[in-house]
């Protein structure tokens, strides 16, 4: 076909194709196939695709297990959209030996609680906590390709001494990982919290300037990434919650001051949706909750503006996360027992997804073709093909 088709066009054409029919012509030639991988092909079909029809949203529920669904079909209109079940992609626990996990249960088992670093353009970083270290693994469940990250060599702490994120190094064209880990000072006074970035270019982890203040604590949800940095949620004696970003460019640090003072018995919760940053902060549990309100900076570093205050009381101990905003204003959030949707015009929310009791953490994401690794010769594929 190459010899009656200019190779440009087949270009155009393949970039119109979603994941799952480019997977398929692969195996076509081998033109083909460098035309699919190459970077330049992956950059122009993830700007392409980068629509709401090809979102999908992923959700991490009990034992460490993966599900996800058309954030479309959700949010407009079917209440139970097709839920496909993923293959987590955890190297076998005794790879040396030969002996394999007989099931998912017994790598969960092994391997202990798995959390999301943090999703960007199709890749997701996960982290795997076992007695000793967490292992950390980029992949792209779209196109069933993992990459294990090296040994940080830290001891494993409590997952509250530890904080991640994961993101896109826009001048750098470059994906990182960052962790901070709380630990204690030299002297014994106080914290000191350390970082540590990767970087999917050079495949090595780095240690950069320690956390710019010594918080009482940090919130134990993801880096939210928003104009090319990451924010995290803290907390410090005499200042209250901060909100701290990291830029991914500069590796430098910066403070901007949450939108309101609220009390302490209060949960809080970033997101990001169409690169807006978003402030959500909801009572605890309990008998005289006011309801949930709803801040943005719809201009970055600009002042914060209140969008919506509604009726509202987490179902469970995490915090509620917002996960995206539909054209006419509803609201898609992760509870602890699922996901509901609030609907602004009936002042109520709706549970989705009723076959879903315990929602540990859930994210949007972009079917791409983003590779875990600069070169696809040091990518793993899942070791069972992801269903279609």
């Amino acid at each position: 076909m190459d010899k009656y088709i200019p190779l440009h066009l087949i270009t155009e054409i393949l970039s119109k194709l979603p994941v799952k029919s480019l997977l398929k012509f692969r195996c076509v030639s081998k033109s083909w196939l460098s035309v699919i991988w190459s970077p330049q092909f992956i950059k122009a079909h993830l700007k392409d695709h980068a629509s709401e029809d090809n979102q999908r949203l992923l959700i991490l529920g009990n034992f460490g297990s993966f599900k996800h669904c058309s954030l479309k079909s959700l949010m407009y209109g079917e209440p139970s959209p097709r839920l496909i079940t993923l293959d987590i992609p955890i190297p076998l626990p005794d790879e040396r030996s030969g002996r394999g996990a007989s099931s998912f249960t017994e790598h969960i088992s092994w391997y202990g609680p798995v959390r999301i670093v943090g999703c960007c353009d199709g890749l997701i970083c996960i982290s795997v906590t076992r007695a000793s270290q967490s292992d950390f693994i980029l992949w792209n469940p779209s196109i069933r390709k993992y990459k294990k990250l090296p040994n940080l060599g830290l001891p494993s702490t409590s997952p509250l001494n530890r904080v991640w994120g994961f993101g896109y190094d826009s001048f750098s064209d470059d994906y990182k990982a960052v962790i901070l880990v709380k630990q204690c000072s030299i002297n014994g006074e106080g914290l000191r919290v350390e970082t540590r970035v990767y970087s999917r270019k050079s495949e090595a982890w780095r240690r950069i300037a320690d956390f710019p203040s010594t918080p009482r604590y940090t919130s134990p949800s993801s880096g939210v990434l928003v104009n090319g940095k990451l924010h995290f949620l803290a907390h410090e004696k005499v200042r209250g919650r901060i909100i701290v970003s990291l830029d991914l460019a500069t590796e430098t640090y910066g403070e901007m001051e949450e939108p309101n003072h609220y009390e302490s018995d209060v949960c809080v919760t970033l997101s990001e949706i169409e690169g807006i940053l978003l402030y959500f902060i909801n009572p605890f549990p309990g008998p005289f909750g006011r309801g949930g309100d709803l801040w943005v900076m719809k201009e970055y570093g600009g002042s914060w503006t209140k969008v919506l205050t509604f009726p509202h009381e987490p179902s469970g101990p995490f915090c509620p996360k917002l996960l995206s905003v539909s054209a006419e204003g509803e609201l898609l959030m992760r509870e602890c027992d699922g996901i509901e949707l609030y609907s602004s015009r009936e002042g109520k929310s709706f549970r989705l997804l009723k076959e879903i009791y315990n929602v540990f953490d859930a994210y949007c994401f972009t079917e791409s073709l983003v590779l875990p690794s600069t070169h696809d010769s040091n990518c793993n594929d899942n070791m069972k093909p992801t269903k279609f």
